[in-house]
């Protein structure tokens, strides 16, 4: 059990996210994810902004920005 523990100690959380500040009750939300997670894990946010392009020129633009930010040894959870 020792063992598990301590992993766990040494793992990150990075959230890579496209958005911009949020209302009041989804900032309280986040809030409460926030401290539920940093127990076990050490986190980190990187709020990327909005592409100024429209539709599928924008979702492109944003994915390349997201995927700068992803190293090659990260292990990635994919959510939309």
């Amino acid at each position: 059990m020792q063992k598990v523990k301590s992993y766990v100690k040494n793992l990150s959380m990075r959230i890579i996210a496209i958005g911009k500040k949020h209302e009041k009750w989804v900032s309280s939300g986040i809030e409460l994810f926030e401290k539920r997670l940093k127990k076990p894990f050490d986190l980190k946010w990187d709020i990327l902004p909005h592409s100024n392009f429209a539709e599928e020129k924008a979702r492109e633009e944003e994915t390349l920005r997201i995927l700068e930010k992803i190293k090659p040894n990260d292990f990635v959870i994919f959510a939309r």
